[in-house]
């Protein structure tokens, strides 16, 4: 018999080794989680990074060509109300203006245009450049008569 009470037998040291090694296996399975979820998340930052790039800059150019169709109309618009008050004009050139400013984000940027299959098209009907070229269409097919008459260009 072992009088020593601080001294151990080769069952403790054994129950010892397994609690360790659980504990061990335990702290490397939680560890891995963790560092599972950290990637994950990282992951879908620098994705989401590069998606609101693009975006950004692609709004910005789409923002920038509707501003310049918005204000070219706008100018015709204000002139012939200032200088020219021609009634019969006007009438052609409001409601296109007006029909021009409800254009929004959502106009140009329908649903299709997100699809994968047609977010890189920039020929798509669908797409915000295309919505801008029959935009810029219409307003040169009306303003191209009143330029010839007034011998001026609207092209911008």
């Amino acid at each position: 018999m072992d009088d020593n009470i601080w001294g151990s037998s080769d069952d403790d040291v054994e129950y010892e080794r397994n609690l360790a090694e659980k504990e061990w296996n335990q702290l490397q399975e939680d560890h891995g989680n963790v560092g599972y979820k950290v990637g994950i998340i990282e992951g879908q930052e620098v994705h989401m990074q590069k998606g609101f790039d693009r975006g950004y800059v692609e709004g910005l150019d789409i923002g920038l060509q509707l501003g310049k169709l918005q204000g070219k109309l706008s100018a015709y618009v204000a002139y012939y109300e200032q200088h020219e008050h021609d009634d019969a004009i006007l009438q052609q050139l409001k409601p296109l203006l007006q029909e021009l400013t409800q254009v929004d984000v959502d106009t140009l940027f329908s649903k299709a245009y997100f699809q994968p299959d047609t977010s890189d098209s920039v020929d798509d009907a669908s797409s915000p450049h295309a919505i801008l070229r029959q935009w810029q269409q219409r307003i040169d097919a009306t303003l191209q008569p009143l330029a010839a008459a007034a011998n001026i260009s609207s092209s911008s």
